[in-house]
């Protein structure tokens, strides 16, 4: 789901514009209600920027069976 806007998700350089966009990414995409909910308290979870990056990156890197397996 961060696939499409992932440029634009990394160009944000505030971590509250970063989660709200996150956030209105998966309302909008509402691919199931555990993933979505397990994808929004991870991302209220986080409070640095790196590492909301991070976990965008390793998301959208995981759906495509790349992905570490720890954040």
């Amino acid at each position: 789901m961060f696939t499409a806007k992932y440029n634009e998700l990394m160009n944000v350089s505030d971590v509250d514009e970063l989660k709200q966009k996150l956030l209105t990414i998966v309302k909008e995409a509402n691919d199931g209600a555990m993933i979505s909910r397990k994808i929004t308290l991870n991302v209220v979870g986080i409070n640095s920027l790196l590492s909301l990056q991070k976990y965008v990156t390793n998301s959208m890197l995981r759906y495509q069976g790349m992905g570490l397996n720890r954040y």
